[in-house]
C-alpha cells in the first residue's frame, strides 16, 4: 500500500479571525475480513481517511464522520452514476466502473474541522455494509455500522496507545488522540449508525468499553437526514449534545425521520449528564448534496420555495449550510468555545446573517432533557372540552412528520381578535408556579398546510395567575415566522425569556398559558407540550459517562399508514417473479419474491418495502452481482398460507413522499 499525502489549503472565519492551515490527509485499509465483531456473515473492511493539522504537539479531540447508503461502484463523471453495488460483496467494480469513494465527501467538512485543532477519520463502509442486504432486527445495517465505528475506535486506540499506525496515513497517531473528546457525525443511515455506536459502547456489560484500550468520552453527535427505526433498538441520544440537520427537501428520507429522536428525547426528560438537544430544518436543501461524491439530486424539488441546488453555485451554498452549523457544534462541545453556537441553535438568537441569507432555517432547541432541570407538560393528557377558551377549535392530533408518540394540539380560529383565545392549564387547579425559578419558556409550534392559512400568521402569548389576571402579550411572530407553508409541517421552537412578562399578574403564582388569536383573521396550527428551563443549568460534558441504560419504549411506527397520509397517486407498473420454497446456499428454504421496476433502482436510505395485502417486509436486497435492476424479498414459507390471491402486491420506499410506488397488480395475477 503507497504512502499517500494531501495537502489541503483551508481557512474559515470566526469572530473575525482567519484560520489558513496546512492540512494533511491519509488513507488506512486493512484487509477485508469476517469480523464477527462487524457482521459475521460477511467480509467488511476497515477503511478510513485521516484529516489532520500539519502539526499535532498534544493529543487532538476526535471527529468520526460516517456516510450513509449508496451505492459502490459508479460509471462516467460529472455525474458519475453509482449504479452498482458489486464491491459490497466482491470488492471489486465491474469494466467501466470504480469504487464509489462515499467517505471523501465530507472533505470539504473536515478542512474546516483541521482548521480547528480537531483530528478527523471520515469512514468508508462500502464492503459488506454499503447497499448491502440486511439482516433480521437491523434492516438498515445501522447497527451494523455503528459496530463498524467502534472497531475503528479500537483500532485507532491501538495505535494511539502502542504505535503501529500505517504509514500510509502520513504520521505516526501515537499519543496524538484525545478520547475523552470525541464526537461523531453521521449523513442518512450513518446518522442512525453513530447513535448505535454511541448506545452500543454504553450499554451495561458493552464489551467495547473492553476492546477500545482508552476509555472513550463521546460529547456530541451531529447527524445530517438520518435514518430511524430501522434497528430492532431504539435509539437515542441520552446524555451527550446531540443535533440534526434536516433537509426540507429531501427525496430519499422524505418523511424526515431524524426528527424522531428529538421528539422521544423531549417526551422521555432523563439524562443523566444534560446536554443539549436541537434540530436544523434547512429549507431548499436535498439529500444528496451534503456528500460531494453523491452527485445526482434524490429530490424532485420544493414547495413553495427555490431549490437551492438549482441556483448558481446551489451545491456549494447547501454545503455551506453544513459547514456554518456543524463547525460550531463541535467547537463548542469539543473546545469549550461556545462562539455562535447559541447565535444558530438558540431560537431566542436570531438566525446569523452569514447563513440566513443563504437560506432560511427553523430551530428546535433544549439546554437539557432532564425533569430535574426542564418541567414538561403533556397536551395529550387534558381535556379539550373544559379548558377556557372563546372562539376557537381544539382537538387532540399527531403530525406524520414526528414520532408516533408525540401528540399536539390542533388549533383553528375564524376571526381576529382579544376575544379570540384559550388557555393552556401548566398545573393543577389548587396549585401555582413560581415563573422566577425559570429561565425561559419554550413552546413548539407549527403551520398547517390547510387553506385557512392564507393570511400572514401571527399569536400572543401570555401568563395567567391564579387570580385570572394576564401579563402582558408576546408576539410569537418575534422569534418565529409562521407564514409560509413548505414540503413538511414541522414544529419549531419558540424560546421566551421568562422576563418578557411583565404587568400586575403574579409571578409567584403562575397556573396557566394564554393564547391569544388577535392578528390573523382566521389559521390553522398545531401546538405541541411547552416546557419551562429552571435557572442555572450549565451543560459539562467533561464529567465522562460509565453505561446507562435507556428505557424507551419502543416506537410503534407504521409504514402503511404513513404511506396513507401521503396520498400519493403515482402508481407504476413492476414486474415480480416469486420462487416458492427456494433452498438458497448458506440459508434456509424461503420463499424469494423478485422485484423489477424496468428501471435502475435507486440505493437509498429509506428502507424498501414490500406490501403483501397487509403484510410488510423489509429485508429488501440486490442481487449478489451488484445490479441495481432488481431487488430480493425472503419470506418464511409457512407465510404463503396466510397471503388470499386477491391480495395487492406492491414495493415502495419507507415514506413513499417523492418515490414512486410500484404495482404487480394482485398476487393471483403474478402466480398466472
Amino acid at each position: 500500500m503507497g504512502i499517500i499525502f494531501l495537502t489541503l489549503f483551508s481557512s474559515l472565519i470566526v469572530s473575525g479571525q482567519v484560520y489558513a492551515e496546512p492540512v494533511w490527509s491519509g488513507d488506512y485499509k486493512l484487509a477485508p475480513q469476517k469480523d464477527v465483531d462487524v457482521l459475521a456473515d460477511r467480509e467488511t473492511e476497515l477503511w478510513a481517511r485521516v484529516y489532520f493539522p500539519l502539526e499535532i504537539e498534544k493529543p487532538a479531540p476526535l471527529v468520526i464522520l460516517l456516510h450513509g447508503n449508496h451505492g459502490t461502484c459508479g460509471r462516467g463523471e460529472n455525474p458519475r452514476i453509482d449504479d452498482n453495488c458489486e464491491y459490497t460483496n466482491k470488492g471489486t467494480c465491474p469494466l467501466g466502473y470504480k469504487v464509489t469513494p462515499n467517505h471523501l465527501g465530507y472533505e470539504y467538512l473536515a478542512e474546516k474541522m483541521i482548521a480547528q485543532g480537531m483530528l478527523v477519520v471520515s469512514i468508508n463502509a462500502n464492503r459488506g455494509i454499503t447497499c448491502g442486504g440486511g439482516v433480521s432486527g437491523d434492516f438498515g445495517l445501522n447497527l451494523a455500522r455503528g459496530r463498524l465505528i467502534l472497531k475503528h475506535l479500537q483500532t485507532l486506540s491501538e495505535w494511539n496507545k502502542n504505535g503501529g499506525s500505517p504509514r500510509s496515513i502520513g504520521v505516526d497517531l501515537k499519543g496524538k488522540i484525545d478520547f475523552n473528546r470525541v464526537a461523531m457525525m453521521g449523513h442518512s443511515r450513518g446518522g442512525e449508525g453513530a447513535r448505535a455506536a454511541y448506545n452500543l459502547y454504553y450499554d451495561i456489560n458493552s464489551p467495547w468499553r473492553e476492546k477500545i484500550l482508552s476509555p472513550i468520552n463521546f460529547r456530541a453527535i451531529f447527524e445530517i437526514g438520518p435514518v430511524d427505526g430501522q434497528t430492532s433498538r431504539v435509539l437515542n441520544a441520552f446524555n451527550t449534545a446531540w443535533a440534526v440537520l434536516l433537509p426540507m427537501c429531501d427525496g430519499d428520507v422524505s418523511n424526515l425521520q431524524g426528527m424522531n429522536p428529538y421528539d422521544r428525547m423531549i417526551f422521555e426528560n432523563k439524562e443523566v449528564r444534560g446536554a443539549s438537544k436541537s434540530t436544523l430544518v434547512v429549507w431548499g436543501t436535498n439529500h444528496n448534496f451534503y456528500n460531494t461524491e453523491w452527485q445526482t439530486s434524490d429530490s424532485y424539488g420544493c414547495m413553495n420555495h427555490d431549490p437551492l441546488w438549482k441556483k448558481q453555485d446551489g451545491n456549494k451554498l447547501q454545503r455551506k449550510t453544513a459547514e456554518l452549523t456543524m463547525v460550531p457544534f463541535f467547537k463548542a462541545k469539543l473546545l469549550d468555545d461556545t462562539n455562535l453556537f447559541f447565535d444558530i441553535y438558540d431560537p431566542s438568537y436570531q438566525v446569523p446573517t452569514m447563513l440566513s441569507s443563504i437560506t432560511r432555517v427553523d430551530r428546535n432547541y433544549v439546554e437539557v432533557v432532564d425533569e430535574a432541570w426542564v418541567e414538561t407538560f403533556d397536551v395529550s393528557k387534558l381535556n379539550l372540552e373544559l379548558l377556557k377558551k372563546l372562539n376557537v377549535n381544539l382537538k387532540h392530533s399527531s403530525m406524520s412528520s414526528h414520532d408516533s408518540r408525540l401528540k399536539t394540539v390542533h388549533i383553528s380560529w375564524l376571526q381576529a381578535g382579544e376575544n379570540v383565545y384559550f388557555e393552556l392549564p401548566l398545573l393543577a387547579e389548587d396549585a401555582a408556579l413560581d415563573i422566577d425559578g425559570y429561565s425561559s419558556l419554550t413552546i413548539r409550534l407549527s403551520r398547517n398546510s390547510s387553506d385557512k392559512n392564507k393570511y400572514p400568521l401571527d399569536l400572543s402569548v401570555a401568563l395567567v395567575d391564579d387570580k385570572g389576571v394576564s401579563s402582558n402579550a408576546y408576539l410569537v411572530g418575534q422569534q418565529a415566522d409562521l407564514d409560509i407553508t413548505a414540503d413538511h409541517a414541522l414544529l419549531m421552537s419558540v424560546k421566551l425569556d421568562t422576563s418578557f412578562f411583565t404587568g400586575t399578574f403574579n409571578r409567584k403564582a403562575v397556573r396557566s398559558l394564554k393564547f391569544v388569536f388577535n392578528r390573523s383573521p382566521m389559521g390553522n396550527i398545531y401546538l405541541s407540550q411547552p416546557f419551562l428551563v429552571k435557572n442555572n443549568f450549565k451543560e459539562d460534558l467533561s464529567k465522562s459517562l460509565v453505561s446507562f441504560e435507556d428505557s424507551t419504549a419502543s416506537k410503534q411506527s407504521s409504514v402503511l399508514n404513513a404511506l396513507k397520509e401521503t396520498n400519493k397517486v403515482d402508481v407504476r407498473p413492476m414486474e415480480m417473479v416469486i420462487r416458492w420454497a427456494q433452498k438458497l446456499p448458506g440459508r434456509q428454504t424461503l420463499d424469494q419474491f423478485e422485484v423489477r421496476t424496468g428501471e435502475m433502482m435507486p440505493v437509498r436510505n429509506a428502507l424498501p418495502v414490500l406490501r403483501i395485502g397487509q403484510k410488510l417486509y423489509k429485508n429488501g436486497r440486490f442481487p449478489e452481482d451488484g445490479s441495481t435492476d432488481r431487488m430480493i424479498f425472503e419470506t418464511e414459507p409457512g407465510e404463503r398460507q396466510s397471503y388470499l390471491p386477491s391480495d395487492t402486491v406492491e414495493f415502495y420506499y419507507e415514506g413513499a413522499s417523492e418515490s414512486a410506488i410500484y404495482s404487480a397488480g394482485t398476487l393471483e395475477e403474478v402466480e398466472k
